[in-house]
């Protein structure tokens, strides 16, 4: 750019008159000047770009979202090259991050986010199912020295004790008989972190598969219903995988039997210890796609493109939030449930949204540990109004357990402990994370007209009845004549609005982009 179109550039931003798409062609062409020419620019451009950002310029516009993005990226491009002011740019958009909020704080952590950094290309590779070999229940229950007087449910997984040992065997059934390549994903994922590639200095206790005639996945016959869980109970044909694990392998950190032994303060190393796993297998180019099941809508999966799964950073209302927290997959044992993983080269999302999903699924889980220790407390109270279970948040073991989660993840990323003030406000956040997740405010969901035409009858009323109406409260609903409200909570945030709380969403961001630059400054 000439000396005569960056001044044009410059005029534009600082006339009041200009209208909104006039501002942002000018800041887009500044920015490309700073990608092509960071050597030339000067401090009246930069700091008009500052100024962009500090004043949420054109702040009223739908799209103002667009305008700081390219504001910010003409930051990330000084900053990323050996600029005169590249030092000054880093500390800019740090203080923004730290600092802002709304669109402006969402675009300066997606353009942290973006950087560029090299990530591990595993080369996993997956056997061939066929031929499925078959084996009897009591030849298995003999061969694997079970007891099966003790058979525990978790899902669709059996656990067996085994005698004399201190693990159990696992036994994992398939849902349909369609979800076989997904089952034996789990066993491979189990020997692919044994191997030696991958060095874990905490404790994280990955099972060991057990296989039948070679063979990852099998057919069980001869199983007494007692050894099946309800969910496959009638099917036809079973099938199965099985793995040893350690006995603690299905014991979570917000269970109300565990909470009374953590609560003494292992709380917040348990959350430090699973956060810097999930960054460790991060940083490996592996990662977990489901701490936790995270979901906008549950109710319209059926319908949309999405299957009404979460979106973070479009900060939309986080259905059941306290449900989908129930069966974490992080606990004692460290990272479980295999059959989650993908690289980071194979996956459709980037490193960021991957890395928010985590922060989101840790602190989420924190929220829970303390919800649970009283599960009935939950709800509308006698009067109608919001169940209020904000006393049994502990202020100062919430703070330490985010704390856990946020330096734990940073430190198993970017491989090294976190040194620097916070991208966010600790103290408002867990006073906002009280307010939000120990009042039941949000309990609504609403069961659509349109989607209740693409269910059955049969379908209909089993919605219905999942979702706690009576027999007859059933049968005074017609299927597809009007939107039915259905009490499903609590959530964060009202149906078909945002979320209502917020400041999780950006201290998520700041997190997520602060492992980014973490890893990049330090690769």
């Amino acid at each position: 750019m000439s000396e005569t179109e960056i001044n044009f550039e410059l005029r534009v931003l600082l006339d009041v008159r200009a209208d909104f798409q006039a501002k942002f062609i000018s800041v887009a062409n500044l920015k490309n000047w700073a990608y092509s020419s960071p050597e030339s620019v000067s401090d009246e451009s930069f700091q008009v770009v500052v100024d962009v950002l500090d004043t949420a310029l054109c702040r009223r516009e739908r799209q103002c979202f667009f305008l700081y993005r390219e504001a910010a990226f003409f930051f990330v491009a000084l900053f990323i090259q050996d600029a005169p002011q590249s030092d000054k740019a880093y500390a800019t958009l740090k203080r923004l991050l730290q600092n802002s909020t709304g669109p402006v704080h969402r675009a300066i952590a997606e353009s942290l986010g973006s950087l560029d950094i090299p990530f591990p290309s595993p080369k996993v590779v997956f056997p061939e199912l066929t031929p499925i070999p078959c084996i009897g229940f009591s030849e298995f229950v003999e061969r694997e020295n079970l007891d099966i007087a003790e058979i525990r449910f978790h899902g669709r997984s059996g656990v067996f004790p085994v005698r004399s040992q201190d693990d159990v065997l696992v036994m994992k059934f398939s849902r349909d008989g369609t979800d076989l390549l997904e089952l034996a994903g789990e066993t491979v994922w189990m020997d692919h972190l044994k191997s030696d590639t991958y060095h874990f200095p905490v404790r994280f206790d990955i099972p060991e598969p057990v296989f039948v005639h070679g063979k990852a996945v099998f057919e069980m016959r001869g199983l007494p219903e007692c050894a099946l869980p309800p969910s496959v109970r009638d099917r036809e044909k079973i099938f199965a995988i099985a793995f040893r694990a350690h006995r603690e392998y299905f014991s979570y950190p917000n269970e109300p039997d565990e909470n009374e032994a953590l609560l003494s303060g292992n709380l917040p190393a348990l959350m430090h210890r699973n956060a810097f796993l999930l960054g460790r297998l991060m940083s490996y180019g592996l990662v977990h796609t489901a701490p936790i099941p995270l979901f906008h809508n549950r109710i319209q999966q059926g319908r949309r493109d999405d299957q009404g799964l979460y979106d973070w950073p479009q900060a939309g209302r986080l259905d059941r939030w306290l449900e989908s927290c129930s069966y974490p997959n992080i606990g004692c044992t460290g990272t479980r449930d295999f059959e989650h993983f993908e690289t980071v080269a194979s996956s459709r999302r980037t490193p960021y949204w991957h890395i928010g999903t985590h922060i989101l699924s840790l602190l989420l889980v924190v929220g829970s540990c303390f919800r649970n220790r009283q599960k009935d407390l939950s709800g509308s109270d006698r009067e109608g109004g919001p169940v209020d279970a904000r006393g049994l948040f502990d202020p100062a073991l919430l703070q330490a357990m985010v704390r856990g989660a946020f330096e734990g993840y940073f430190h198993g990323f970017v491989g090294k402990e976190y040194d620097d003030e916070y991208p966010f406000n600790l103290e408002r956040l867990t006073a906002r994370m009280v307010e939000e997740m120990g009042v039941d405010t949000h309990m609504e969901e609403i069961l659509r007209s349109h989607d209740q035409e693409r269910m059955s009858d049969d379908l209909f009323a089993e919605c219905l009845r999942g979702h706690g109406l009576s027999k007859k409260e059933i049968l005074a609903h017609q299927r597809g004549k009007e939107d039915i409200v259905l009490f499903t909570g609590p959530h964060l945030g009202g149906f078909n609005e945002g979320i209502s709380l917020m400041e999780l969403i950006e201290a998520t961001a700041s997190i997520s982009a602060v492992c980014i630059v973490g890893k990049f400054l330090n690769s």
